[in-house]
């Protein structure tokens, strides 16, 4: 495979690695991981010149090929190996290695660099303000009595680490009217902040809160319904609940 990249095998042979490449999956199995090694050859600077240049004329010049090198060059960046007892490159034997690549190399650098950039910049802030994983807690059975002394107990929820968001099941009172749709806002005793409503059935209405506004305490979720006619209505139940540590 390696002398195949390398444009040392006639042309008999040549095709005949082709054929076998299109019947046998071990061998391009084989195939695929010899090109990866031959381009770390070629980036490490261990082939001759004679190599280096059929390489970079032929599988280096192909779409595939500079993809493969540019992921190599953005895996020896960002991948620190274990200590080398060999010396590695300075900074300038480094700089002059970049002056030194084939010029189709640098068109092709330089948008995979602003690839690299938005993926290390903007990639982790997407996951981090990403939806996440949500995690379902119990039907909340809501209650007429407000908080403070003689309210019944109420829910204590502690979110996993992993939780992006907190899904509850807030159960509407037996016998309520029909509604198109609903509202519901989160009261943490210092001010209120809508929350999503992601579904609803005669029995219950689905919800779920950014974690981000659930630290522990103590919390109240007051819904509002409205009819076919567009007329909002609170639904006179307090459902509560405690986030603890």
């Amino acid at each position: 495979m390696r002398e195949y990249l390398l444009g040392k095998l006639s042309d008999e042979e040549q095709q005949k690695i082709e054929e076998r490449l299109m019947v046998e999956d071990e061998l391009l199995d084989e195939f695929e991981a010899s090109k990866d090694d031959v381009i770390e050859d070629y980036h490490a600077g261990e082939l001759t010149q004679n190599e280096r240049h059929w390489l970079e004329a032929h599988f280096l010049a192909s779409p595939e090929g500079r993809e493969r090198y540019l992921f190599a060059l953005a895996k020896d960046r960002f991948y620190q190996p274990a200590p080398d007892p060999k010396p590695r490159a300075g900074w300038f034997e480094r700089v002059r290695s970049a002056v030194n690549m084939p010029p189709w190399m640098w068109a092709t650098a330089g948008s995979t660099a602003v690839v690299i950039l938005i993926g290390v910049v903007f990639i982790p802030k997407l996951i981090s303000t990403g939806r996440g994983e949500v995690f379902n807690g119990p039907a909340l059975v809501g209650s007429v009595t407000s908080r403070g002394e003689g309210a019944p107990p109420v829910d204590k929820i502690k979110l996993p680490e992993n939780a992006a968001r907190l899904k509850l099941r807030l159960l509407l009172p037996k016998g309520s009217a029909a509604a198109t749709g609903y509202k519901a806002e989160l009261d943490n005793k210092t001010n209120t902040s809508p929350v999503e409503v992601e579904g609803f059935d005669n029995e219950a209405v689905s919800v779920t809160i950014p974690r981000n506004l659930l630290p522990p305490g103590e919390y109240l979720i007051q819904l509002s319904a409205a009819d076919a006619n567009g007329t909002s209505r609170t639904i006179p139940r307090e459902y509560l609940f405690n986030i603890i540590e």
